[in-house]
């Protein structure tokens, strides 16, 4: 009746569970921790159970009571037990194996690199808990804690000694562990062990595990971004730590770091934590190599990074550069105006500023044409500022490196090109020139650099009225100028015969090709003025007449003189 009632109970259980909401419903899912869990123990529930028939077929055919090939079923059917449940425990340990981040920091260099330190860990147990494996020689191997003694091994996963007494759910507790014995004493007389205890150990141990960082491009692509764009580990054992460093490519504050072994592929998208290489902000410039004419201006581009917030007030200061060289560093986002602090604001880390060096107009010891000048920017806390403005006062701008680096203030470090502006000038005695119709125009021009840098390919060329006028120029070319050096050109204009009387103008021009960039003097208009060509007979002729009435005036005179 007892019976009964109680299966009854169950029945009346299953249909109301059955009736209940979808929801409510358990779905099995083979990979859930619990299932395989679960499988396990039934795979070592299944062997124990063999391990002890198979002891007592042994007994049995060594005292004769069995035949041979009964003793030989009995074993093959605890070797496919074994199987079965090595195959359960690899499919829990495959999964065991779980690589973690640890550690993503980005520093940037005093040469402006920026270097991505990124740490894994082989962390055993990722996906489930070792201390909940039911296996045989646990006492041996610490894959779970012993109850009699507490004894575990953390680094495969195990608790601290004394938290194990409590079996974790899931577990069969004693029941299961009764078979122990019997797996253990049937293992020695079976060829073919399977799995070992250290095998399942060395399961824990990944190899191959390959690492890369990427971001997303303006294409919403995933791109490598840095170098090199993939580092290989050979061999993490559980609980391990690795760490590799990238130089990234693009400056980012968030990548993704890609991890994959075997056949597993992850991804994690992480925020890189910052740290600096020297004191509270880091300073880097996006064009630190320029060039710059004499009596121009050069603007380099600068970034500052704070790293910490024990201050947020910091100097701007130059070493290294002539005294030739006039400064200024600009707040872009404040009217260009001129500063020499910057503040970093309440949740504020990044700001932006220009350096504008403004150049000589005349080469000198201390800058010379063409020779590179290196020179530093800093960035410093009020402590750094006070020591570096004694240095200044002491050295001037020129201060050792060895002097800089103890100041740990950020510094990049930058370089101007100083280049020779060449400058043509050309003069004449004279430009304007009155000729008779068959006449030529000869002149001479003085093409002079007036410029600090040397002129190369110096070209004299003529624009005439219209192509019947002819030009001869000597030399067309001249291949090299160097400044305050002139060169005479003698020019020879033709007209044509049938040339207009009256004002015509031609122009010179000289012009120079150098550094990929075109000099060009001002044009010279040259004015030549052809004149109406005399009338000889005409002339004659007058003269004659005027001649002829001066006679007859001075005739006349006398004959009335006379009377």
């Amino acid at each position: 009746m007892r019976r009964t009632a109680i299966a009854l109970a169950i029945l009346f259980g299953l249909i109301l569970g059955s009736a209940g909401p979808a929801s409510a419903q358990i779905t099995y899912d083979p990979n859930r921790e619990d299932y395989v869990l679960l499988a396990l123990n039934q795979a070592y529930i299944q062997l124990g159970q063999t391990a002890r028939a198979f002891l007592r077929v042994r007994e049995q055919f060594d005292t004769g009571l069995v035949s041979a090939e009964e003793y030989e079923r009995s074993v093959t059917t605890f070797q496919s037990a074994k199987i079965n449940y090595d195959m359960a425990l690899m499919r829990i340990l495959s999964n065991a194996s779980y690589v973690i981040v640890t550690r993503a920091v980005k520093r940037v260099m005093n040469d402006g690199r920026k270097i991505v330190s990124i740490t894994v860990r082989n962390e055993a147990g990722g996906s489930f808990e070792l201390t909940r494996l039911v296996t045989f020689g646990a006492r041996e191997t610490q894959l779970v804690g012993d109850s009699g003694t507490g004894a575990a091994n953390p680094g495969l996963g195990g608790e601290p000694p004394g938290e194990q007494d409590a079996r974790p759910e899931g577990s069969l507790g004693e029941e299961v562990r009764s078979y122990e014995p019997f797996i253990e004493d049937a293992l020695p007389f079976v060829e073919g062990q399977g799995l070992t205890f250290s095998d399942l150990i060395n399961m824990l141990e990944i190899n191959n595990i390959f690492v890369s960082l990427s971001a997303r491009s303006e294409a919403s692509e995933l791109v490598m971004i840095s170098e090199p764009y993939e580092s290989r580990i050979s061999r993490l054992r559980q609980g391990e730590e690795a760490t590799l460093e990238f130089e990234l490519l693009r400056d980012v504050e968030s990548c993704t770091i890609n991890i994959s072994y075997g056949d597993t592929q992850l991804q994690k998208p992480v925020y890189l934590r910052l740290e600096s290489t020297a004191g509270g902000v880091e300073m880097t410039s996006e064009n630190p190599n320029l060039q710059a004419d004499l009596d121009g201006t050069a603007t380099y581009n600068i970034s500052l990074q704070l790293f910490s917030r024990e201050s947020t007030n910091f100097a701007l200061r130059l070493a290294g550069l002539p005294e030739q060289i006039d400064y200024n560093f600009i707040d872009p986002e404040n009217n260009n105006q001129q500063i020499t602090t910057v503040n970093f604001t309440e949740g504020r880390v990044r700001k932006s500023v220009q350096l504008q060096l403004t150049m000589p107009t005349r080469a000198s010891e201390r800058v010379q044409v063409d020779q590179s000048i290196p020179f530093d920017a800093l960035v410093l806390n009020a402590s750094e500022a006070r020591a570096f403005d004694a240095l200044e006062r002491e050295h001037g701008r020129y201060i050792s490196q060895e002097e800089l680096a103890e100041l740990h203030a950020g510094t990049a470090e930058m370089t101007i090109t100083p280049l020779g502006v060449g400058r043509i000038e050309v003069s004449a005695s004279t430009f304007y020139y009155p000729i008779q119709p068959d006449e030529r125009v000869e002149m001479t021009i003085n093409v002079r650099n007036t410029g600090t840098g040397t002129l190369r390919n110096v070209a004299v060329d003529s624009d005439l009225p219209n192509n019947e006028w002819t030009a001869e120029i000597e030399p067309e070319l001249i291949r090299e100028l160097e400044p305050e050096q002139e060169q005479r050109v003698r020019l020879i204009f033709a007209p044509p015969p049938e040339a207009t009387v009256g004002e015509h103008i031609l122009k010179v021009k000289v012009e120079a090709r150098t550094r990929n960039r075109v000099i060009e003097a001002d044009d010279k208009e040259v004015t030549v003025e052809i004149k109406e060509r005399p009338d000889i007979w005409g002339r004659l002729i007058l003269i004659v007449l005027l001649i002829g009435i001066v006679l007859g005036i001075v005739i006349f005179g006398i004959k009335l003189s006379r009377r």
